[in-house]
């Protein structure tokens, strides 16, 4: 045996694999138009890889979204109760939407080397589009739901944000602030009604002024009807107009991969109905901001698809405001629940402003058993004059004065407990305590979202991170589920 020639042999099988790698690449770049033998301009063949490769990303989330469709109608045969058909329109149509851009995507990236795909999909789609007629598209109400009458089944109708808090309010019994949601359907009624919206939002520029433009927008005299009832059931059930919050709650925020949190815009203490239908139709008109549609340009969303429903709930005019976690945030033990406040509204905790109070309580007793009460600088409230709200500084002797007081922190665990036994798992949840309401049914939960950092971990054991066996044995009955 020759180790130099063996040497030299390995090296040559190496370069030869190297040498069949390369061509294999080349030949599939010249497949799909990215790559050509002839001489090209580099700028211009990254331009071109750069578009491929946006349509490449478009038609795999297409894909996904299909495959989850169609999972979740499968499933939806397997239940005890046949579902709601405008729920099985609203899905059937998803899926029509993430097969045309599929397509589209596929053409694209081939220079249309399948249009028979086209022809094939418009065929299938004018069938389906029959045998859909008779299918109503709405739920209960077609503009407009009734926090009352919504529930987590509701995402597709209401958005992920609201069909959230309608659970929390129906599903599990909580308090949520009152209010109603402008359906998705109001929504495409609304665009169908005179075409605001460009044709085509891919050649819209995605720089420059990002300022919702709602000039021209007009709502159809049945939904402003509808909204006008809304707004005044809920004056009529709080004895005077509310200042409300008006907030975007889009179809595809609960994607996989694209949560769309804070791309639609939001807006506080907005009073009278006058400035309710201007903020929504605002709400409205941020899907096609600069920034939103560049955030969905990158994540390869056809704007086909996309829906968006708008909130409205009666500003919480917070006494004292936090966050709560199921799940100690900093080393994931499940047998306690931790809460941070301060005076006022809950961005200054949520922000960072502030060192906030902390609590930690006994998930199995609600006992106290951390409490760290910090000196509180400045906290955000509502401006008298204004009526809008800012930061202003806490006077010097309530810096030090413990935000929430003992009864306020164990009912908030308890809330707490409740919340995760209903969703299976620890949460993340914003509440508020109401100074216009009187004290024991002034604390409203605000928003509730699985918690994600301890979560995603692997669990080893019977422990969890940070917590014992019997920690982690507490925390599943807590939680509803089965242990062992």
């Amino acid at each position: 045996m020759d180790p130099v020639r063996d040497t030299g042999r390995f090296k040559e099988k190496i370069r030869a694999a190297l040498h069949r790698a390369v061509h294999a690449v080349l030949v599939f770049l010249d497949l799909i138009g990215v790559y050509s033998y002839q001489r090209v301009d580099q700028e211009a063949q990254l331009s071109r890889f750069r578009s491929h490769h946006i349509e490449f990303r478009g038609l795999l989330t297409a894909n996904n979204n299909f495959l989850t469709v169609v999972n979740e109608l499968e499933e939806s045969r397997m239940g005890d109760a046949l579902p709601h058909p405008a729920w099985v329109k609203k899905q059937v149509l998803r899926a029509a939407v993430d097969v045309h851009r599929m397509v589209k995507c596929l053409n694209a990236i081939s220079d249309n080397r399948y249009p028979k795909l086209a022809e094939r999909y418009q065929t299938i789609s004018d069938e389906l589009a029959g045998r859909l007629e008779g299918v109503s598209s709405s739920a209960p109400s077609s503009w407009v739901l009734d926090l009352s009458e919504i529930r987590a089944e509701h995402a597709w109708l209401v958005g992920g944000k609201m069909a959230n808090l309608g659970e929390i309010r129906n599903g599990i019994g909580l308090p949520t602030p009152p209010g109603f949601a402008v359906t998705a359907e109001a929504y495409q009624s609304i665009i169908r009604a005179h075409g605001f919206l460009p044709d085509d939002t891919a050649n819209l520029p995605v720089s420059g002024e990002d300022q919702p433009k709602e000039e021209g927008m007009t709502i159809p005299e049945t939904i402003e009807m509808s909204i006008l009832d809304a707004y005044d059931r809920l004056t009529q059930t709080l004895g005077t107009p509310p200042a409300v919050a008006v907030r975007s709650s889009a179809t595809a925020e609960d994607l996989p991969g694209a949560s769309f949190a804070g791309q639609q815009d939001t807006y506080l203490w907005v009073r009278g109905v006058d400035e309710v239908l201007h903020h929504m139709r605002r709400c409205i008109s941020s899907l096609y901001t600069a920034r939103a549609i560049a955030y969905r340009a990158n994540k390869g969303f056809d704007d086909d698809g996309l829906a968006i429903s708008v909130g409205v709930q009666k500003m919480a005019n917070a006494y004292t405001a936090g966050v709560m976690f199921t799940i100690h945030p900093a080393n994931g033990d499940r047998s306690v629940i931790v809460i941070d406040s301060n005076f006022g509204f809950g961005e200054s905790v949520v922000s960072g402003e502030v060192t906030p109070d902390h609590f930690v309580v006994n998930k199995v007793t609600l006992d106290i058993i951390e409490r760290v009460v910090s000196q509180k600088q400045l906290c955000v409230t509502v401006d008298p004059k204004t009526q809008t709200a800012q930061a202003m500084e806490i006077p010097f002797e309530r810096q030090k004065v413990q935000s929430l007081i003992d009864d306020e922190i164990t009912e908030l665990a308890w809330m707490g407990k409740r919340i995760e036994k209903h969703y299976g798992q620890p949460m993340d949840i914003e509440w508020a305590v109401d100074k216009d309401l009187p004290a024991g049914g002034n604390i409203f939960i605000l928003q509730a979202r699985p918690e994600t950092v301890w979560s995603a971990k692997t669990q080893t054991g019977r422990g969890t991170a940070g917590g014992s066996a019997m920690d982690y044995i507490l925390s599943g009955m807590l939680a509803g589920k089965r242990v062992g």
